[in-house]
């Protein structure tokens, strides 16, 4: 008994069932072509990047502006608190010591050098 060697393709040719197989097509992409994409690239590129660093710029000028805006809210409330205190009797005799260095009647001022300290040694 002889065995018949069978070639898978050439019987899948003649029953019309062979797989075709496609031939690539590969497009050809003109210099112009090429440079007008890079082109748009590098353009996006810069546009992309410029708004990048506006953003950073814009996001520290805005924590620089809440800090001071800290600041001021801080300043306004130790005003307030001080304008409800002028109208203050013990509030304005206080400041009149301090700044005009005002006395009650029989009241004596001392006023005392400051020393200076030697440095030379």
């Amino acid at each position: 008994m002889k065995k018949k060697v069978i070639n898978l393709e050439e019987e899948a040719k003649k029953r019309g069932k062979a797989k075709k197989k496609k031939p690539r097509i590969r497009a050809r992409v003109s210099k112009k072509a090429k440079l007008a994409i890079a082109g748009a690239f590098v353009v996006c590129a810069v546009l992309f990047g410029s708004q990048v660093y506006n953003l950073a710029g814009l996001a520290f000028e805005k924590s620089r502006l809440e800090t001071i805006k800290n600041d001021k809210d801080a300043e306004l409330s130790r005003l307030n608190i001080e304008l409800e205190r002028v109208n203050d009797p013990q509030r304005v005799e206080e400041l009149a010591r301090e700044r005009f260095h005002m006395l009650k009647e029989g009241e004596t001022l001392y006023v005392f050098p400051e020393e200076e300290i030697d440095t030379t040694q």
